[in-house]
C-alpha cells in the first residue's frame, strides 16, 4: 500500500454510505489500490469520483490507472478507471 497525499472526490457514494468528510477509504482498481481521505464534492455526477493524478511524486493515483502515454509528445493518456471504494475502520 502506497500512501497518497490526494483525496477522492465523491458526493453521492459518500452520502449513500454515511461516510464523513475526511474519512479514510480504500480506492481499488484492477491495477492497484490506495487509501485516501474522502472529499465531498457535490458537483460530481452520481457514479463519478475524482482524484488528481498531477504531481506523481506526491500522489499515488497513477497506481490505479494505466501507464500509457502519447507516442509523439509523451503526455499521459487521459486517466479513467473502474474503481471500487470501501470505507476503512476509524
Amino acid at each position: 500500500m502506497v500512501p497518497s497525499q490526494s483525496s477522492v472526490g465523491a458526493a453521492h457514494w459518500r452520502s449513500a454510505r454515511a461516510v464523513l468528510e475526511g474519512a479514510r477509504v480504500r480506492v481499488r482498481s484492477r491495477r492497484g489500490q490506495v487509501d485516501v481521505p474522502v472529499h465531498v464534492d457535490e458537483s460530481l455526477r452520481p457514479g463519478l469520483t475524482f482524484m488528481t493524478f498531477h504531481f506523481p511524486d506526491d500522489v499515488a493515483t497513477n497506481l490505479l490507472t494505466i501507464d500509457a502515454t502519447d507516442p509523439k509528445v509523451g503526455t499521459a493518456e487521459f486517466k479513467a478507471a473502474a474503481i471500487a471504494i470501501e470505507a476503512l475502520e476509524a
